[in-house]
């Protein structure tokens, strides 16, 4: 159980990391095609992969836990704790690496 944690936890991590890598390429392209598309692109690449790893490392891990555990409730609570610990943190340490830096006049 703990390495399937283990590895949904760097899953929910590093997604922050790729929603910043994103926003990143579309914050360069909005000038060239337009805000719209780099709407779009946010949506498409960033939004939605983040989205689809939380539920689904959420459900692997909360289906293992379960599994593995004489005691449900605590094959549901620790996994559930888990999976929200690393990804605020991976959300926090993200935040700071990927936010734009204004321009210096």
């Amino acid at each position: 159980m703990w390495i399937v944690t283990s590895l949904a936890g760097v899953v929910l991590f590093t997604s922050w990391f790729w929603l910043g890598l994103v926003e990143e390429g579309a914050r360069q392209d909005s000038g060239q095609a337009g805000q719209d598309y780099a709407d779009a692109l946010v949506n498409d690449f960033g939004i939605t992969p983040v989205v689809v790893a939380h539920i689904a490392a959420l459900g692997i891990v909360v289906a293992t836990g379960v599994w593995s555990r004489r005691s449900n409730e605590t094959g549901f609570i620790v996994p559930v704790l888990v999976c929200v610990a690393s990804s605020v943190v991976g959300l926090l340490l993200s935040i700071p690496l990927t936010a734009p830096i204004p321009a210096l006049p």
